[in-house]
């Protein structure tokens, strides 16, 4: 029944849903051959995938984590254990995560994020280094979850 709802709103007809089976059915034909060519040379699908990403990128630009997790719908963590896979397989230079960075490239946009009704007068980043005044920031060397900062944090932001 939801099927034949979604017919008359989106004005669906047979032809429609014939050529979404046959472009599913093509696009699924080429993974299956992409996936037996990568067995074929002892790669993993994921690892052909991940190799198929770095390739694409252009030589004045850097694959970070969040882009080759983002591209294989992984999540951060993943996508570091598969590069290092990938390392171990020697498909990748060894010292991609050594650097300032320690392979951590982010295009993050900081936010400030107060309690409703903002009771500490949080106004910018001098505010942030108050007494009381207590911070979460996402620890760039994993997933970005959350973690508290115990000691208050230095002033990163001067009026000049």
């Amino acid at each position: 029944m939801l099927l034949r709802k979604a017919e008359t709103r989106f004005r669906l007809a047979t032809r429609d849903y014939a050529q979404l089976a046959a472009f599913r059915h093509a696009l699924r034909g080429f993974l299956r051959f992409s996936e037996d060519a990568a067995a074929a040379v002892g790669l993993t699908t994921q690892h052909y995938q991940a190799m198929l990403v770095l390739r694409a990128c252009p030589d004045e630009r850097r694959v970070t984590i969040g882009d080759l997790a983002r591209q294989l719908f992984i999540k951060h963590n993943s996508a570091v254990g598969l590069v290092d896979r990938l390392v171990d397989e020697k498909l990748v230079a060894d010292d991609w995560k050594f650097g300032p960075n320690k392979g951590v490239v982010t295009q993050s946009v900081v936010a400030i994020v107060v309690r409703k009704g903002n009771p500490k007068g949080i106004k910018g980043w001098d505010d942030l280094v108050k007494p009381g005044v207590k911070i979460v920031t996402p620890n760039p060397g994993s997933s970005g979850s959350a973690m508290p900062f115990e000691k208050p944090m230095p002033s990163v932001y001067s009026r000049q």
